[in-house]
């Protein structure tokens, strides 16, 4: 998997992974054009069905304007209705296939988000854009990536000059193992520990067995010798 990102990512490698764009990452996985010829085909089909409805009811509706004069009164209202059915059944398929091929694209396209999202956790970019509807839903997914910039109106400029904390970032696919910059690497800290002589004594054994594993005899000593009579 990772030599197959890395060998996609052509434009993310000569940047150095400085900037990934999650819409084009998905675009670039092995099994995009599959989904795109298949969901190319969905809506062509479905452009083909309605416009076969709309040519019936077009000519449906030119032979009633030429024809209404010479009809009866329960003529004309059965052709009326006719030509009202039709223009439902019209409104319907448009708003059922409309949700269908919605769904169609989100069934098939998820397993391959999932995979861009794999891809990005391996790059580790720098800078990673996710210009989705609902980009807090792959945020989850996340694990590897400097900064990142969410939705639609959240261009990379935005946290370079203006929004962002700073814009001194992790580079080189660093982000596997390194964040941003913070105000935590300016703080000093100091670790601090505190056991009580049955504390101590509870693991005496295990801390001497560590130290003398590592040759530090007098480590496993200053332990030790607490407790003897």
């Amino acid at each position: 998997m990772a030599a197959a990102v890395l060998a996609l990512s052509a434009s993310a490698q000569n940047l150095k992974f400085a900037h990934v764009n999650f819409n084009e990452l998905v675009m670039l996985m092995p099994e995009a054009d599959a989904a795109r010829a298949q969901m190319e085909a969905s809506q062509k089909e479905a452009q083909e069905t309605y416009q076969t409805m709309v040519e019936e009811y077009q000519a449906k509706a030119q032979k009633f304007q030429q024809n209404q004069a010479t009809w009866t009164a329960a003529i004309k209202e059965s052709k009326q209705k006719e030509l009202a059915d039709i223009s439902n059944r019209i409104q319907e398929f448009d708003q059922s296939i409309q949700q269908e091929l919605q769904q169609q694209q989100s069934q098939l396209m998820a397993p391959i988000q999932q995979k861009a999202i794999e891809a990005v956790n391996i790059i580790a970019p720098e800078h990673l854009e996710i210009c989705v509807d609902d980009p807090f839903a792959v945020l989850n997914s996340v694990q590897n990536a400097g900064s990142i910039f969410l939705g639609k109106n959240v261009p990379e400029a935005l946290g370079d000059y203006f929004a962002g904390p700073n814009h001194t970032l992790p580079t080189s696919g660093t982000a596997r193992f390194s964040s941003p910059l913070g105000v935590d690497d300016f703080v000093k800290k100091s670790s601090f520990i505190y056991y009580t002589r049955e504390a101590l004594g509870e693991v005496q054994g295990r801390i001497a067995n560590f130290a003398e594993h590592e040759g530090l005899h007098a480590h496993a000593r200053s332990v030790t010798i607490r407790f003897e009579e």
